[in-house]
């Protein structure tokens, strides 16, 4: 079963590699695959929309449009 993810970009690219790499492992079901995924897709997804909160946050001025 291949668990399917929300992410883009380097997020899915490293969560699809960690899940390559623990199936070829062998010693852990696919259970615990599975759960470690979901963990690694939340943790990118609240680092992303913490990065993206900050970026917004530290706009020191408005855009030259919004000046006008």
């Amino acid at each position: 079963m291949q668990p399917e993810f929300r992410s883009q970009g380097i997020g899915r690219q490293v969560m699809n590699l960690c899940a390559r790499k623990l199936k070829t492992l062998g010693t852990i079901d696919s259970s615990w695959i599975n759960l470690i995924l979901r963990r690694l897709e939340a943790q990118f997804s609240q680092e992303t929309e913490f990065n993206l909160r900050r970026i917004v946050s530290n706009r020191a001025e408005p855009c030259p449009i919004e000046k006008r």
